[in-house]
């Protein structure tokens, strides 16, 4: 049985439920990557509850990482509407500000603010460090992965690639390797790092095994500036294409 036909059966046991609907509408974004199935089910569970938060979050995640930036940003401004209190709906909004929309310092200070409400949640730190790293603060972006007592390899190496210490950038990836053999290391992070360095083929090397093992923040590969140096790789484009994600 296929992700798609679990999903689906887990789903219709609820039926006529905004809940249900927005839970099926993840699994088939996420899991499947069936785009078009994925907005219908966001849009039933609207209609069905106009005024359901998760389903106004995570629509408009869908609609940002889907490149449909003022779709996105109302409802997720809708959601924050709702439900001001809310760590992820801050969190996201902040890391599309700095990311997507263009809007680093405004995303920065979203992001600060939601480490007020939540100074111990990792998410918050990893977002923050990727934020200072679109504006090149690559000693604020490493020290908020530090802080959280994780080791800071991606944001040390891409830090060294930025500044001309190709050698030291490699010594981390080897390090991520190596440590790759006792623990999970994503292949996004790996594939980070090589377009970074201008490493084309073997950032499409692991951007591939992404893909075959569906990591889904493939989804958002149109987000970062980081791949930016493999957008006119015809490698790039095919594989945009299989996610379902438009060309920038």
């Amino acid at each position: 049985m296929g992700p798609g036909r679990k999903t689906r059966r887990g789903i219709g046991s609820r039926p006529g439920r905004a809940e249900a609907h927005t839970s099926m509408s993840q699994g088939l974004e996420w899991l499947e990557w069936d785009l078009a199935g994925a907005e219908r089910e966001y849009k039933r569970a609207l209609e069905l509850n106009p005024d359901y938060v998760t389903a106004h979050h995570r629509y408009g995640v869908f609609l940002v990482v889907s490149g449909r930036s003022d779709e996105g940003l109302r409802e997720l401004k809708r959601a924050l509407e709702l439900d001001p209190a809310s760590l992820p709906i801050n969190a996201d909004l902040g890391n599309y500000y700095c990311t997507t929309l263009g809007q680093p310092d405004k995303g920065l200070a979203q992001l600060k603010k939601t480490v007020e409400l939540a100074p111990n949640w990792p998410r918050i730190h990893a977002l923050l460090s990727s934020c200072y790293a679109e504006k090149g603060m690559w000693n604020e972006s490493v020290q908020e992965i530090v802080s959280m007592g994780g080791p800071g390899f991606v944001p040390r190496a891409r830090m060294y690639a930025a500044t001309g210490k190709r050698d030291e950038a490699l010594k981390i990836i080897a390090q991520m390797k190596e440590r790759s053999k006792t623990q999970p290391v994503s292949p996004m992070a790996l594939a980070n790092l090589y377009a970074t360095l201008g490493e084309k083929d073997q950032a499409f090397e692991y951007l591939e095994k992404a893909y075959a093992e569906r990591v889904p923040v493939l989804r958002g590969l149109n987000m970062y500036h980081v791949w930016d140096p493999l957008r006119s790789d015809p490698r790039f484009k095919d594989l945009l294409k299989r996610i379902g994600l438009p060309e920038n």
